[in-house]
């Protein structure tokens, strides 16, 4: 078995050269730098790319077996966003507030990061902490099952940083800090691997450029 290494010096030279240097045209290498450049940032500074029998044929590692089939190769996803406001003359006082219907009738009404114009409002910035999180829950709840470990409760409270930039503002990192329930005692380095593993196949950590950092606490039922 041909293994290449995946690292912060070469990952570069790997996309350039991996079909030159190792005959291995179907490796899409940008698809499979992109999850391990995640993993880089957060994980093991190392990760290698198994190839395996069968002509063309790469598998990742840090990808759990079967993953491919869960989803279609492209999936949309929609909703509808209606402003509920009546007019935006002045900067400082117009309704921010906005009502966001998604496709089986749940509503939200969300506004302005900083201004509560509506007591059950929420904003963007707290629901992109929510979609990060959310994801990133139910990844490790499906790569810790692969890996038959039982998950008996997960709570998390997602913490998105909005921050002023090069004169923008921009979430510029979200942290999860999940607290995690196993059933039984299992190795804190096994448990880490699976982590890494989660933060390289969630969906939405790598659809994004803010920094996702996890820092899970492990909790062991009590019989």
């Amino acid at each position: 078995m041909e293994k290449l290494l995946l690292s912060n010096s070469n990952i570069g030279k790997i996309s350039a050269n991996v079909k030159e240097k190792h005959g291995m045209p179907a490796l899409q290498p940008r698809r499979v730098l992109r999850a391990a450049d995640s993993l880089l940032a957060d994980g093991p500074k190392s990760a290698y790319i198994e190839r395996v029998a069968g002509p063309n044929r790469a598998r990742d590692p840090y990808r759990p077996r079967g993953w491919s089939a869960m989803l279609p190769e492209k999936s949309a996803f929609t909703c509808k966003i209606r402003w509920l406001g009546k007019d935006n003359q002045d900067y400082d006082s117009f309704d921010r507030r906005h009502r966001i219907s998604l496709p089986r009738g749940q509503e939200i009404t969300a506004g302005g990061a900083h201004e509560v114009q509506d007591s059950s409002q929420t904003n963007p910035e707290e629901l992109f902490a929510a979609s990060v999180g959310s994801c990133m829950m139910m990844t490790i709840l499906a790569v810790f099952s692969r890996s038959k470990i039982p998950v008996l409760a997960y709570e998390d409270e997602p913490e998105a940083l909005l921050e002023f930039v090069e004169r923008r503002y921009r979430v510029t990192k979200v942290t999860l800090r999940p607290r995690i329930t196993l059933a039984g005692q299992h190795e804190r380095e096994k448990l880490d691997t699976l982590i890494s593993k989660s933060h390289a196949n969630c969906f939405i950590a790598l659809s994004v450029k803010s920094e996702v950092v996890v820092e899970p606490a492990f909790v062991t039922a009590q019989a």
